[in-house]
């Protein structure tokens, strides 16, 4: 079984833009600097690099590997949150990445963009710097945080450095680990901005993507660089 890769297309945001309300001078909606037909020229490209069926303990579950890539047209994204609700009453009891903060041209930051994940083990923050400086520079930095463990939603907001306005990172993996039995049912959204000189768009797909899963075929294989504590996922290849 294999599954196509899934071409997110954008619309303006016209709720989102309406709410924004008050935003600092430096940056504002611009409709003729960033148009309605150049959101709908941006793209996000998501890939199933890998689907695995095994255990958490003794309950079933799964665990989904994908793949995100930005394509924007004309201008930058400069934030994102990206959603996989999963329906059928699956539980999420581990995702990566939880944390990343820095620059994403670093080695370590680029590694783990590309699926050079840890679920369940004990490793440090994935933050580079030093600590003497971490509060002064804290805000210009580029930031990805995973929230939704024990719940049935995923969001990874991502946020580019503000000083750099180097946008997002152009691909991002990440990996979820869901207690379910039987088929699964995942639904994708995405809500974004971004950004060209002085001027910012607020941006929505124009349709949520939904996949099913039937809870029995393996699909593709996991990244080398993901390593998941088996107490917390053992598939049943292994």
């Amino acid at each position: 079984m294999s599954i196509p890769e899934i071409e997110f297309l954008f619309e303006p945001d016209q709720f989102g833009e309406q709410e924004l309300g008050d935003i600092a001078p430096s940056r504002r909606i611009d409709k003729n600097l960033i148009t309605d037909v150049m959101i709908k020229k941006c793209r996000l490209i998501v890939s199933v690099v890998a689907v695995e069926y095994g255990a958490v303990s003794s309950t079933p579950a799964a665990l989904f590997v994908l793949r995100f890539v930005f394509q924007p047209f004309g201008a930058r994204f400069d934030s994102a949150i990206l959603t996989c609700c999963f329906e059928e009453d699956a539980t999420v009891t581990a995702l990566a990445p939880d944390f990343i903060e820095g620059e994403h041209s670093e080695t370590t930051i680029r590694n783990k963009l590309n699926g050079s994940l840890s679920i369940g083990y004990s490793v440090a923050q994935v933050n580079i710097g030093v600590d003497r400086e971490r509060e002064r520079s804290q805000k210009h930095k580029m930031r990805i945080q995973g929230t939704g463990v024990d719940t049935d939603l995923v969001r990874w907001t991502m946020e580019e450095n503000p000083e750099q306005k180097s946008g997002l990172p152009e691909k991002f993996t990440g990996a979820i680990v869901v207690k379910a039995e039987g088929e699964i049912k995942v639904t994708l959204n995405v809500y974004a901005t971004i950004s060209k000189d002085w001027a910012m768009r607020k941006i929505v797909c124009a349709h949520e993507q939904v996949l099913h899963f039937d809870g029995r075929t393996k699909i593709g294989s996991k990244p080398d660089g993901l390593q998941i504590e088996g107490s917390l996922f053992l598939s049943a290849s292994e």
